[in-house]
Parts: C-alpha cells; structure tokens; sequence
C-alpha cells in the first residue's frame, strides 16, 4: 500500500538520514502513482523528490525547474497537470527571490535563452509566473469539484477548512501569492476595487494598472467571488471578500472611508456568520 510505502521512505529519510535510498523508493513509488492514475500520490512523489534531491544537490531550483517541465510533458491525468504546472510557478518565482535584485536591476542581454531562467530579466519571471498560473487555473469547473479531503495525501489542512473548500480555492489563493512578487504598489482612485462583490466581479478592470501580474490577481479575485456568489454558506465568500478589500486598499492606497464602507457592507451581508469576525475586527482596530 502507499501508506507503507510512505512508511519505508519517512524512515529511510528522517530517522537512517539515508535521502538517495529514500529518493530511490520515491522514484519506484511515483511510477505506481502515474501507472495508477493516482494524482494526490503522484503529486507527493515530486514533492518529495524535490525535498530529497534538495538533501543531495545543492542547485535545487534547476533540478525543481527540469523536473516538473519534464513531468508536464509526459502526465495524463488533468489534475496533476493543473497542480504540477502551480509547482513549476512557484519553483521559478523561488529562483527569481533567490536573485530578486539582479534580475530586477538586468535589462534585456544578449545572453538571453528562453531555456535558462539565469539569463531572464524580471518581467522574463513575471511572465512565466502568469503563463503557469493561468495554465494551473485553466479548468476551473473541474477543479472546484474537488473537495480538500480528495487531497489528504499532500495538503496539511487549516482550523477553518469551510473558508477554502475547494481545491479551486486552495490553488487560487496560492497563485495570488506568486503573484504577488511582481506586484508594486500604485495609486488609485477607482471606486470599482472597493465595490459589493457582486458589482466588482462584473466590472471591466482591465485599465486598472499597466503591471500584467496585478490584472490578472484582480481577475482571480473576481473569479473566486463569482465562484461562491451563489454558495447556501457564505464563509467563502466572506474570507475571499475580506481577503479581497484589504488587497486593494494596500496595493493601491485607497481611500479610508471608501475601505471601512465595503468592511461594513460585508458584515452587513455576513451578519451572524463566524467568518464575519475578522471584518468586525477590522472595523474595531480603525
């Protein structure tokens, strides 16, 4: 069984300090995972592969990088897919933090190669960044149907898993925090980011900023809304909502009335729901 399995290699990594014969069982265990069709499994074969390959070699991030391009070349099941190719996204945006300074200040070299992320510049990452998190996030209806305990196998969940009950929710907000590392802070005066959930999920905010990185979180957080308007429990909603206005009112230093009217509106539409705590809380700390 893969609880075995995963038995022989924790001991073979943690208590035998022995990372190339646990990577070695790893590798045996993720061709099970694939030939099974096992997406939770197979996930947790290269997660694992990385943390051991980590033990061994020091230049990880290539090794991270080589390894989930050449799994997205090969995996059929639609789920892996989705989830290897927000691991290839995080595995490049740790890359760039490695060196955040000198990709930021390099402009476009001579030396650049699309196959050697050590030549890229910032907006090289930014790019690749957004192109595998829109490719990560590409099936949603498909996603949002499977629920967190399909995923035991590799997701440690939180206190208040009904606030993320959907592993479309979970990779969702994860994107976002990629994300995020392209991200500078702006001016705005635009009403619409601050606007009730069913207003901004149908507004155009295309024109907001001109930083790609930033138009598609805001996008995210319309889809994320969208997804959980019609929800009978509102604690989605509520979290992704509050997560939401206090995005916009630090990105882009909006106005203080404007922010503790829309905290308001959402205790308001959250009244006697446990996940409108935090909103009163926010209300009580202004």
């Amino acid at each position: 069984t893969y609880q075995k399995q995963w038995k022989e290699i924790n001991q073979l990594f943690s208590d035998k300090k022995l990372p190339k014969s646990a990577l070695a069982k790893v590798k045996t265990l993720y061709t099970k995972a694939k030939k099974d069709n096992n997406a939770p499994q197979l996930i947790k074969t290269l997660l694992y592969q990385i943390t051991l390959n980590e033990e061994i070699d020091e230049n990880n991030h290539a090794t991270e990088i080589k390894l989930y391009t050449n799994e997205l070349k090969t995996v059929k099941n639609e789920t892996a897919k989705s989830l290897i190719n927000l691991l290839l996204a995080n595995a490049y945006k740790s890359a760039f933090d490695e060196n955040r300074w000198q990709y930021k200040e390099r402009t476009d070299t001579k030396d650049y190669k699309a196959t050697d992320y050590k030549t890229w510049t910032e907006k090289d990452f930014r790019n690749k960044v957004i192109e595998l998190t829109k490719e990560a996030l590409s099936n949603p209806s498909s996603l949002q149907k499977i629920t967190l305990s399909d995923f035991d196998a590799i997701i440690i969940k939180g206190a208040e898993p009904q606030l993320r009950p959907s592993l479309y929710d979970l990779m969702l907000f994860e994107a976002i925090d990629l994300l995020e590392t392209f991200v500078e802070d702006e001016e705005s005066e635009n009403q619409l980011l601050l606007a009730n959930y069913n207003i901004f999920t149908q507004s155009n905010l295309s024109a907001i900023s001109e930083n790609a990185a930033t138009i598609f979180i805001l996008q995210l957080y319309q889809n994320v809304l969208a997804f959980h308007a019609k929800d009978k429990e509102q604690d989605a909603l509520i979290d992704a909502d509050i997560n939401r206005i206090n995005w916009m009112k630090q990105k882009f230093n909006l106005n203080e009335e404007d922010y503790l009217a829309a905290i308001k509106n959402i205790i308001t539409y959250g009244k006697n729901n446990p996940a409108a705590d935090e909103a009163h809380s926010l209300l009580a700390n202004h």
